[in-house]
């Protein structure tokens, strides 16, 4: 018998080998989890196959998130996510096709593909590569070989760069020559092997081979409708696409779909996350507005629906050690994810577990350092994007998806960009830098690493080569319209907001430089914040009129509810502050970089003192906005406010006006305000003794969220009705656990008490909702409403008879201010209702409260019907107190100071 060819029974023993593997792929790139057996040789290998390539950072999470194994538990099995619709590496189709590609054009060769860069393998190629790629390139290799095995004369070569293709080459014996010849396959080292390779078959290498089928997808190139209300996503994508001169534009997908239900972090893994935002959105144009009427709607708002696709992105960061047993992390241990790497690929919700980024990476610091470890930490920073195009029914979507990753090290001190936000950026030092042997973070490379190499990047350029979307000079999303040249815009500022002021904020010649710049100034006023914003096309928070300063304590809640009206628009993308320019007029505040910019220690009391001292000594004549700069930058390093203040305002001084003015005038982009309708869900009871707890809807803190679930669950108890935002996290997520907790394990007392959770269209898509829709009925102990705007939802939740202010970030802040606002007009809605705040000891008995420096700016005027209490408990002592006796303004105050000693309003 020859040797270099098989029998009939080795022939069939590879048929049934490729037929396990053909099937198995088709099952994981499915969504499905084929069982492996790790002690059998011929199903061993895919699981060392996924492993090679997770090495490689072409898989985007571990191999064993895509199998099941004969021990594993059912939430085992649970914790692997949904991997449907598996991602196409970017690292694949910029490095490695990319490379192959130029190689053989350059040899003159057209007749070849490269496998898993399309959804099918082109019919009229002679030549199919496998090179370091993802999960379906290696299904389509499976497939032309058991088509070859089968009779097809194509030849297929597996570039084996790095041995990443070992474990296949080992499983179907490649380097066999018997093997090699009934396959028709070939294993080169490289991309010159691989050229040689097709140069010497004697095959016709001129032919044209057609191109990718996603490449027709979009000819005259795509509108991106962002499902995020994330600004830092969207503008870092827009920012890519800029710099990539790809005729692609960056909208927000609430626009057309006026609310729909987020996903962000229900499965934890981050690909799992971007499906499901895509799925809600899916269901939201098929099943609850239509397709025509969304078609309808992109149309009315100038949009091309054949260019449109609906966008999801999520991210994760997962470290190279696990130190998730370790006592410094006990506090997020429920974020641990299953055969993860830690902290898993969501970072956020283990950092908001531990307090804050600056504390997480002390812990980091704190722990390695008591074990003793050395060596440098690295991290793997993931990204993936999933699309879809519109088309007229759902069966017929075909979801795309793509994901880039990044390596670096973790530097323990963190270093403030000259902004002074800190957030994970400081802390990461990417590999591959031409600075990188200088250790600068990605926060100091900035655009430079976000344009280069960072996984957005990678996942960007790589859907733009691969759908061959055109690129243009000037991106449709950055042109500026006639208008811009042909009539000044309209700038507001807060003499717009302030009914009984003047018109002589902004500083000296500010009127002037407007008028020069091409923009006009209104002397109209607005009692609404969404009516004032959608009247003008910027915003500029300048210095202060003197009649403001005459008496700024007068004025203070209305100038700080604008500055968090304006901050909380642009952060959930509000259409009315949607492309328009925030600028806000502070000069530098020297405090933290007077008191160690890199070492911020609020834990420690010496430095909560002299921030509330400093916060009390700011002269708004000096510095107008001081105090709201200072308070956004304080909660977001206590990791309440997520936003960086970069992706909120822009900062301006008056040297720089009239440019930042004339920048603002180019950027404008004008486009339809959608309008919302409320609906509603169930019915809301008016009839029993209610609370609002309102709070942060995103923070994983037990100190807080375990705070939180108490009310809700003792409210329950005691018959309350309970008001939230109805946010399926943070505090508003805990508070309706609770109550519907107390409700599941007490049937016959459900009816006591009601749940209500009061929503808007922006709000809904960030935060969910803790209740679901479809178990809502008429009559029952559950209510859901999705009011028009901020202002009436905050309107809607001060029906209650107390309120109670848990901890909070920005937006928080806001409804603190709306409410004391509303007081100050003597507004019947809140006459003679009392406010609870929760001044939570969060970093300690003695370091600085949550809400000191919130209480050390408030005017004492303000302050009136305000009881601060130190925890959970005392918040709803007083409920029942103000339930059983009803609320008397006369009792005496409950306010604590930093040492939660009792202080008087004097």
């Amino acid at each position: 018998m020859n040797t270099n060819q098989l029998t009939n029974t080795e022939k069939e023993q590879l048929a049934q080998k490729l037929k396990w593997a053909d099937e198995s792929l088709a099952a994981i790139l499915s969504g499905e989890k084929p069982a492996i057996d790790p002690v059998r040789d011929d199903q061993k290998w895919l699981l060392d196959q996924l492993s090679a390539l997770y090495k490689g950072q072409y898989l985007s999470t571990p191999a064993l998130s895509y199998v099941t194994l004969p021990d594993d538990t059912e939430a085992e099995k649970a914790a692997k996510g949904i991997t449907r619709y598996h991602p196409i590496p970017a690292r694949f189709v910029l490095t490695q096709r990319r490379k192959l590609v130029d190689e053989l054009h350059n040899a003159s060769i057209q007749n070849f593909h490269v496998m898993g860069s399309d959804d099918q393998v082109a019919a009229d190629a002679d030549h199919y590569v496998l090179v370091p790629s993802g999960i379906q390139a290696l299904h389509q290799t499976v497939q032309q070989l058991r088509r070859n095995l089968a009779g097809d004369k194509k030849l297929v070569i597996v570039q084996n760069n790095d041995d990443t293709w070992a474990p296949l080459q080992s499983f179907l014996k490649l380097n066999d020559k018997a093997h090699a010849a009934v396959l028709k396959s070939v294993v080169t080292a490289g991309r010159p092997e691989t050229k040689n390779t097709i140069l010497y078959t004697g095959k016709d290498i001129d032919k044209d081979v057609s191109k990718s089928t996603r490449a027709a997808h979009f000819p005259h190139g795509v509108e991106l409708l962002f499902g995020s209300t994330q600004p830092k996503k969207a503008d870092e994508t827009a920012q890519i696409l800029l710099h990539e001169k790809s005729k692609a534009g960056v909208r927000d997908a609430v626009v057309p779909l006026h609310w729909f239900l987020s996903a962000d972090e229900v499965s934890k893994t981050f690909e799992a996350n971007s499906f499901e935002k895509i799925d809600s959105m899916l269901t939201r144009v098929y099943e609850q507005i239509g397709y025509d009427n969304v078609v309808q709607r992109l149309q009315d708002r100038g949009f091309d629906p054949q260019r449109i696709i609906f966008c999801a992105n999520d991210t994760g960061v997962s470290l190279s050690e696990d130190l998730s047993a370790e006592p410094e992390f006990a506090a997020s241990l429920h974020e641990r994810i299953p055969n993860r790497p830690w902290p898993g690929v969501e970072l956020g919700p283990v950092v908001d577990a531990q307090g804050g980024i600056m504390k997480f990476m002390a812990d980091v610091k704190a722990c390695r350092a008591r074990l003793g470890h050395t060596e440098p930490l690295r991290y793997l920073d993931t990204q993936v994007y999933m699309f879809f195009k519109l088309t007229p029914k759902r069966e017929d979507v075909k979801i795309e998806s793509y994901f880039g990753t990044g390596t670096g090290f973790v530097t323990m001190n963190p270093r403030p960009t000259t902004g002074g936000s800190l957030y994970t950026e400081n802390y990461c030092i990417p590999d591959g830098q031409p600075d990188g042997i200088e250790g600068k973070t990605q926060a100091e490379l900035g655009t430079r690493y976000l344009y280069t190499d960072s996984p957005q990047a990678r996942c960007l350029r790589a859907m733009t080569q691969d759908l061959a979307i055109p690129i243009s000079l000037k991106p449709i999303f950055k042109v500026a319209t006639e208008r811009n040249r042909r009539h000044k815009l309209d700038l507001r500022t807060q003499d717009n907001f302030i009914e009984d002021i003047g018109d002589r904020s902004g500083g000296a010649g500010f009127a002037r430089q407007v008028n020069d710049n091409g923009w006009s100034l209104s002397r109209k006023k607005y009692s609404g914040f969404e009516d004032f914003a959608e009247s003008g096309d910027a915003i500029y928070l300048g210095a202060h009129s003197k009649e403001i300063l005459a008496d700024y304590d007068k004025y203070h809640a209305r100038l700080s509810l604008l500055f968090c009206k304006a901050g909380t628009h642009k952060q959930i993308l509000h259409d009315t502050m949607y492309g328009k320019e925030l600028m806000i007029c502070n000069p530098e505040m020297r405090f933290f970089s007077e008191n160690g910019a890199t070492h911020q220690n609020w834990a420690d009391p010496a430095m909560g003192e002299k921030f509330i001292q400093y916060l009390k000594d700011l002269d708004p004549a000096e510095h107008p906005w001081g105090q709201q700069l200072l308070l956004y930058r304080y909660f977001h390093e206590n990791s309440l406010i997520k936003q960086q203040p970069k992706y909120i305002w822009n900062p301006v001084d008056e040297q720089v006006m009239s440019a930042k003015l004339r920048e603002a005038r180019e950027k404008f982009n004008p486009h339809a305000i959608t309008r919302y309708t409320q609906e509603e869900y169930g019915q809301d009871r008016e009839d029993i003794f209610s609370v609002t707890v309102l709070g942060s809807a995103g923070t994983r803190n037990p100190i807080y969220t375990e705070s939180a679930y108490f009310i809700g669950y003792e409210s329950a108890c005691h018959g309350i009705h309970v008001r939230s935002g109805g946010g399926r996290y943070g505090i508003m997520g805990a508070v309706s656990h609770g109550v519907l907790d107390f409700q599941k394990a007490n049937p016959t007392l459900a009816d006591t008490t009601h749940l209500s959770a009061i929503q808007m269209p922006r709000t809904v898509q960030f935060e969910g909702l803790a209740l679901d829709l479809n178990d809502l009925h008429a009559g029952g102990n559950s209510y859901v409403a999705i009011e028009p705007g901020m202002d009436s939802r905050m309107q809607s939740l001060f029906r209650s008879d107390v309120m109670i202010m848990d901890a909070g970030g920005l937006g928080t802040l806001e409804e603190i201010y709306y409410f004391l606002d509303l007081k100050r007009q003597g507004h019947e809605l809140v006459k003679d209702k009392p406010l609870i705040l929760i001044n939570h000891a969060h970093l300690g008995p003695d370091a600085i409260r949550l809400y000191d420096p919130l209480l050390a700016v408030l005017p004492e005027a303000d302050k009136k019907d305000i009881f601060v209490v130190p925890d959970a408990k005392a918040a709803m002592a007083l409920v029942l107190q103000f339930k059983a006796d009803a609320y008397k303004p006369e009792i005496e105050r409950k306010i604590v100071n930093s040492r939660g000693l009792a202080l008087s309003l004097a």
